[in-house]
């Protein structure tokens, strides 16, 4: 296990270079076979999964409700974090708090981001983004070389972009997460209800798919900020399995 004197991200990294594992895809299931941690499944409630250490023993018990695959590759990432990170012997994982970035548990933030470092690193994720116009298709294209989920890939692109923006997640017609660029000077919308004046909310409320590429989109349908004088595009992309709608926002 990796001391506490790093960040999540350089320790993710630290155990990739340990391993010598330097291009994408990253696979986390080798991973745990080479810390010899044991990968099992069980049905629980209210929790993704679980990390454990007993006797020696290292597990991580999965629920067996996760049924997406990439859903699955992140919660382990995330497991792999809590033991490199040194969060202790059992860790439980509530749904809620995996690939949520905003939770309120430090240490389930910290094996958030420990595990999208893990899977996109940014001794090659940076260098890809720094290629890519700030896009939806950019997403789309960098979730395939590195085999991760949408979201998961969207969050850390909008991390390192030199690009103005930010996305949002609405998950059953309300917002539940939101991230913006180090150059999106523009506060987000603090409420969680969806604005009428979106697409999102078309999509969630009225059935309305919306449209492929980015359109015009008035600024209170995503901003809480007076001085928003530009005119912005929205480009919401549908998760229909899974009853969300990923949402870029940018300068017209």
């Amino acid at each position: 296990m990796s001391s506490n004197n790093y960040s999540p991200e350089h320790k993710a990294r630290e155990l990739l270079h340990s391993f010598g594992i330097l291009k994408p895809p990253i696979n986390p299931y080798n991973i745990c076979s080479r810390l010899n941690i044991k990968i099992s499944h069980a049905y629980f409630d209210k929790a993704n999964a679980f990390f454990t250490l007993k006797n020696g023993v290292k597990e991580i018990i999965l629920n067996h409700s996760i049924n997406y695959s990439l859903r699955e590759k992140f919660t382990i990432a995330h497991e792999i974090g809590h033991y490199w990170l040194n969060h202790g012997q059992i860790t439980a994982c509530p749904t809620s708090d995996i690939m949520n970035y905003e939770s309120n548990e430090k240490i389930e933030l910290e094996a958030d981001r420990f595990a999208a470092e893990l899977l996109m690193p940014s001794f090659t994720f940076a260098e890809d983004v720094d290629k890519l116009p700030l896009s939806i298709r950019s997403f789309k294209i960098l979730a395939k070389k590195y085999k991760t989920s949408l979201t998961s890939t969207a969050i850390k692109f909008i991390e390192n972009t030199k690009f103005p923006g930010a996305i949002f997640l609405s998950s059953n017609g309300k917002i539940s997460l939101k991230f913006k660029s180090n150059k999106f000077n523009y506060t987000l919308r603090h409420n969680d209800e969806l604005n009428p004046h979106s697409y999102a909310y078309d999509y969630f409320i009225r059935n309305i798919d919306p449209p492929n590429a980015p359109v015009r989109v008035c600024s209170d349908a995503w901003l809480d900020d007076e001085n928003a004088f530009h005119s912005f595009t929205e480009h919401s992309f549908p998760y229909r399995n899974f009853n969300q709608v990923l949402t870029l926002i940018q300068h017209n």
